[in-house]
């Protein structure tokens, strides 16, 4: 997850990718779908002071479980469209429980 802020126009700009690989019998690559979506999250004050406001103790916390989680779904979503597209079947990417991975790293 990649973010940039912009504090004069209080955005926060997240950036996304999530890498999906089917390899076959060989270990050779059949599909690869690599997507990346970008989100804006605009705030009416300053970015830090509205974060601590909601519990939320920092820019990183935020963009690592909230931003991820929010994009993830569109992710999830356009994968599965890509695939059904292309008519390989559905491809549905798991859900992810994005406090707990944060826990964890």
């Amino acid at each position: 997850v990649k973010y940039s802020v912009k504090e004069q126009e209080n955005i926060l700009q997240v950036n996304l990718v999530i890498e999906y690989v089917i390899e076959n019998d060989k270990a050779e690559t059949f599909l690869k779908i690599e997507v990346e979506k970008a989100a804006l999250f605009g705030f009416d004050k300053n970015i830090e002071e509205t974060l601590q406001e909601n519990n939320i103790p920092s820019i990183e916390q935020f963009v690592s479980v909230n931003a991820a989680s929010i994009i993830y779904s569109y992710i999830r979503q356009h994968i599965t469209d890509l695939s059904l597209k292309a008519r390989i079947g559905p491809i549905i990417l798991p859900v992810v429980n994005f406090v707990k991975l944060k826990e964890d790293s």
